[in-house]
């Protein structure tokens, strides 16, 4: 990998909003997405989840009217139950998504082309 170059396919944008995520058991967890890109996002969350484990999830935009809804699967967690740095979050993890209505990933695209245009500007 050359220097500057991250494993990320796509563009991420930094985004502050309440994610729910519901297991294959049906538990529904919370957490708090950070960044989202076309092709997924980070979550920060203090409840259990696994890497490979697929969920539903469902999201607002910031500033729209438009929920997100979705399936996703859990690339990668980090714990940070023993870190002092993140006293207030015991996982973060990045979610893939798998499945994503017509409306809500037109919703995401636009989302994230509108926020990078504004972070470059």
């Amino acid at each position: 990998m050359k220097k500057n170059q991250t494993r990320r396919i796509t563009l991420r944008v930094p985004v502050y909003t309440i994610v729910y995520l519901r297991q294959s058991d049906f538990n529904e967890v919370g957490g708090k997405m950070y960044n989202l890109s076309i092709g997924g996002l980070g979550v920060k969350t203090n409840y259990p989840i696994s890497t490979g484990e697929r969920l539903a999830l469902s999201f607002h935009l910031p500033n729209t009217i438009g929920l997100v809804n979705g399936v996703g699967q859990v690339v990668w967690r980090q714990f940070h139950g023993d870190n002092l740095g993140h006293r207030e979050t015991l996982f973060t993890a990045g979610i893939k998504f798998l499945s994503i209505d017509r409306p809500s990933r037109k919703a995401v695209h636009d989302y994230v082309r509108m926020s990078n245009s504004s972070l470059v500007g």
